[in-house]
């Protein structure tokens, strides 16, 4: 018969083998199905489109007075949104929660042609930079109020 102690310890040491091969597993097939998803977030032709169909579910387009929007460009948009993709940049001015007409920016990406992900910030001193868009040209963006 095996002491209480020692079966415990085998126990544990089985335990945090067994959490280490899930770990190292879980690595690994992120590295093989990376490869394979590579060009399906890549910015899609009609990304212009792509990008008003999402911000129509976003706001509220009647609000919008005004919307420019970028070309796709490269950013890291972290670690458990991809890393470095395609993005595209749109600033809407809209109402903010007080009421008053406020430029909005938006950081999109995409996934199978789709723009799904989005990060949002508020303008202000920094904000452009921390999304992403700093030093980017904004051209019109009549699309997000055709439908």
């Amino acid at each position: 018969m095996v002491p209480i102690s020692e079966a415990s310890a085998t126990v544990q040491r089985n335990g945090r083998a067994a959490l280490w091969l899930l770990a190292i597993g879980s690595l690994l097939g992120g590295c093989a199905s990376a490869g394979g998803e590579s060009g399906s977030t890549a910015a899609p032709a009609n990304y212009r489109r792509a990008v008003a169909a999402a911000m129509r579910e976003l706001v509220d387009v009647s609000t919008i007075k005004s919307a420019q929007i970028t070309r796709p460009h490269e950013r890291f948009v972290g670690l458990l949104y991809g890393g470095t993709r395609p993005v595209v940049c749109v600033s809407a001015v809209h109402p903010n929660l007080l009421g008053l007409d406020a430029p909005n920016p938006y950081l999109f990406y995409f996934n199978n042609g789709r723009a799904e992900g989005y990060k949002q910030g508020y303008y202000g001193p920094g904000t452009q930079y921390q999304i992403g868009c700093r030093g980017e040209q904004f051209t019109p963006f009549p699309e997000l109020r055709a439908k």
